[in-house]
């Protein structure tokens, strides 16, 4: 193999970066960077219901109507209810993400560093999507438990099978499913000292790196490092919890700047989500003490 100067490895990379074909050529030879972290996988719209907003319609729904029930006099004549439904509206939000990579770094690493950028910018946006997800279920969990409203709050030093028991029952009795249990790493470590019988963990790879640990009575158990350390959220089926309007999906835009010698990207999304069912959310306070 004839070997060639710094120059002429710089002129040869400069040619390659500028085509997508030439890039994928070259991370062919390239090695894979040093990481600390995973890339970051959503979790959130396992737990919310996410549908695309189609354009020029706002993200308001109607709550399903409740309808009383009537018994038939005994002359036989009808009863009829005045159905007055209300409707509900998530606001929508913009998250956004804007890498920028010098093109002398580029020539320089020895990996995809463009590709790795926009890997990056997704983990990031992932990460901010769910910040708001398990915030807003949180905040619905945390009313729906408040004495005051009726609720129960659910507290213990450690997470075990009756705790959850009693969570999947409060909402149960509200005629719901129990589909999703979201917990911090840190405290899944409990439920990884449950018996088998309870606990059905998931053993395939790609499904473990998008969170999906396992189940428990038929629930999957999800863990996000942007639920909050102490606090285990039980909700229900997604249909009848809460929704996520997405109006943009993620979207990735050129962002160059040829007076900084940068290679950038504009990557953002717009979508709102909120809780229209309080009894589907269930918190389980761990203290630690």
């Amino acid at each position: 193999m004839r070997k060639i100067s710094k120059a002429q490895q710089h002129e040869l990379i400069g040619h390659l970066i500028q085509s997508k074909a030439g890039r994928q050529k070259l991370a062919a030879s390239l090695t894979q960077p040093l990481r600390y972290e995973r890339d970051y996988f959503s979790v959130g719209r396992k737990v919310l219901f996410a549908e695309d907003l189609p354009d020029g319609a706002w993200p308001v729904y109607d709550k399903d109507v409740d309808v009383r029930a009537f018994f038939i006099s005994e002359t036989g004549d009808a009863v009829a209810s005045v159905l007055s439904p209300t409707n509900v509206s998530f606001p929508l939000f913009e998250i956004v993400a804007l890498p920028e990579i010098p093109i002398t770094q580029i020539q320089d690493r020895r990996y995809d560093l463009v590709t790795r950028a926009k890997d990056k910018g997704r983990s990031e946006i992932n990460k901010k999507e769910d910040v708001r997800v398990f915030s807003v279920i949180e905040a619905a969990a945390e009313d729906a438990s408040n004495p005051n409203n009726g609720g129960t709050p659910i507290t213990a030093a450690l997470l075990d099978s009756d705790d959850l028991a009693d969570a999947f029952s409060m909402i149960e009795q509200n005629d719901l499913l129990v589909e999703c249990i979201s917990i911090n790493p840190r405290d899944y470590a409990d439920i990884r000292k449950f018996d088998r019988d309870v606990f059905d963990p998931e053993t395939q790879r790609d499904v473990l790196r998008t969170g999906v640990l396992g189940t428990i009575w038929g629930a999957k158990v999800l863990t996000s490092t942007r639920v909050s350390v102490g606090k285990v959220l039980v909700t229900a089926e997604r249909e009848t919890l809460g929704r996520m309007p997405v109006r943009s999906d993620l979207t990735v835009l050129s962002a160059d700047d040829p007076k900084k010698r940068t290679i950038g990207f504009s990557m953002f999304e717009r979508l709102g989500c909120g809780i229209h069912n309080i009894a589907g959310t269930v918190e389980i306070a761990i203290t630690r003490v």
